[in-house]
């Protein structure tokens, strides 16, 4: 598909640099920088995809504990002192 946009000067030169570098065409560099781009648009948008969850102790989680589901974790019982 063919389009009409701005790119700033020095990314344009860049993009340039890098086909000619890896022997390519500005179409081909251009299209994985914005693949690439959105990607990393994506996982930053999903919170629960860019950050491991963490677990302190041994054991882990106990069973049957949804940590997606707040609902559910706040009629758990509470130990005492928590």
């Amino acid at each position: 598909m063919r389009t009409t946009i701005t790119i700033e000067d020095g990314l344009l030169a860049e993009a340039k640099r890098q086909a000619q570098e890896r022997k390519t065409t500005l179409k081909s560099v251009l299209n994985e920088a914005l693949q690439l781009g959105l990607l990393q648009l994506d996982t930053d948008s999903d919170p629960e995809a860019s950050r491991p969850l963490l677990s302190y102790g041994s054991g882990g989680v106990q069973p049957g504990v949804d940590l997606s589901d707040s609902a559910s974790l706040l009629s758990l019982p509470r130990r005492p002192g928590n």
